[in-house]
């Protein structure tokens, strides 16, 4: 989302960072030895899919023409043109449903589990309204703008835009928790980059009781559960097409993905997890010595687990890698506790900034005309609580900056 983000496209020319792009966006392996690949080619991954080719094109191509109002639909909520008008019915077509209704569509296991791992990506049981949104725009970025890694890492764009805020008179205070609005300089506007309890607890009295009630109960959906590896060599995964991806989803069969999703929602920790990783390096070699390689990844868990989920993740990338246990050279384990030390935003280990489900999928924290605004007119949210949700795209902040911006011309 960071590459189709409207806001980073905005400041191309101000950035330094550099896109890096595999041969393949992502692929999903299958037990038959065979792979669902999505490359940035719609026509090229259609046609891989055989008689399923047809209905996935039908499907995707027009969202693919469409892709820069689709994705601003989904970023900004608004709706403006002609144009944009056309991308949200197209969108609103393919996308309101379920992702288990999206794969009756298609007689092949390929073509069903393309779309399901990018289904997964909500963290909600495939059976839920709208998770077949989550899969179509998915797919429809990783032939229109691919799913590319920043060269040496995410933090690389941080430093971009710090180095941007110094330069027009921004200051950044680290390290220092903030109990109280009490406790910030002097100022005209906070915006909170927060979990909405936070809000409520930082906030206090500046915010209406009946609001600080609605943001303390706002809904937290599962954690994850994630190891981050240096590995001696590159993943011996038995269809080669994989080596080329830099972002894979390990999980079977779509209906296998599915039954995991669906264990998690029940509080269930899944013998068989979805397993959604990541081999920047076969990209990016500056990311390790030569030779070497890094690998992430993580499968979705009950909220707050300190489950180790190890073996289990593992046995998922063995099923489709044998040997990747003999290349490990060392692992950095994260469970969802320990995410929300490290993050507090991540309530529980939640990564997404609350659950995607109902209508906090739409209306985030709460359900108002904007999202962004509280009751305090000095007061606004801008996190993954608010619309578009999570994600290394800057839309939240950028949506809530021109409700401050508006606010102040008042």
């Amino acid at each position: 989302m960071g590459v189709a983000s409207p806001f980073f496209r905005s400041l191309a020319r101000q950035l330094s960072i550099k896109w890096m792009h595999g041969e393949s966006a992502y692929a999903h392996p299958l037990d038959s030895g065979h792979a669902a690949i999505a490359t940035s080619s719609l026509d090229e991954t259609a046609n891989a899919l055989g008689v399923d080719g047809g209905r996935y094109r039908a499907l995707i191509s027009p969202l693919v023409r469409q892709l820069n109002e689709v994705v601003g639909l989904t970023m900004t909520q608004s709706v403006r043109s002609l144009p944009e008008i056309r991308a949200a019915c197209s969108f609103a077509i393919r996308g309101l449903g379920s992702a288990d209704q999206l794969a009756r569509l298609f007689r092949t296991e390929p073509a069903k589990a393309l779309l399901a791992g990018c289904a997964g990506h909500s963290i909600l049981p495939l059976s839920k309204l709208m998770t077949a949104g989550m899969a179509v725009l998915f797919a429809a970025t990783a032939h229109g703008h691919g799913w590319p890694i920043i060269q040496g890492g995410s933090q690389n764009l941080a430093d971009d835009l710090v180095r941007m805020i110094e330069g027009s008179g921004g200051k950044f205070r680290y390290d220092w928790r903030v109990k109280d609005l009490a406790e910030l300089p002097s100022h005209r506007v906070a915006v909170f980059d927060t979990n909405p309890a936070q809000v409520a607890r930082i906030a206090g009295a500046a915010l209406r009781a009946r609001e600080r009630r609605a943001l303390l109960s706002y809904r937290h959906g599962p954690g994850i559960f994630k190891i981050d590896y240096t590995l001696e060599e590159s993943v011996p995964w038995i269809n080669s097409a994989c080596n080329n991806a830099v972002t894979l989803h390990l999980a079977g069969t779509a209906s296998e993905l599915a039954s995991s999703e669906y264990q998690v929602a029940r509080g269930v920790h899944p013998r068989k997890p979805f397993v959604l990783a990541t081999q920047p390096t076969v990209v990016d070699a500056t990311r390790a010595p030569p030779g070497r390689h890094t690998f992430s990844a993580y499968c979705h868990v009950p909220n707050g687990s300190t489950i180790d989920m190890t073996d289990r993740i593992e046995a998922q990338i063995g099923r489709f890698a044998p040997g990747f246990r003999d290349i490990v050279r060392t692992r950095h384990i994260t469970n969802s506790r320990a995410l929300q030390e490290y993050n507090p935003n991540c309530v529980g280990g939640d990564i997404l900034g609350g659950a995607m489900d109902g209508l906090q999928m739409l209306f985030r924290p709460r359900v108002r005309r904007c999202s962004y605004n509280t009751s305090s007119k000095r007061i606004f949210l801008c996190s993954a609580s608010t619309p578009p949700g999570a994600g290394v795209h800057g839309m939240g902040g950028f949506n809530a900056a021109q409700r401050v911006l508006m606010s102040s011309l008042r």
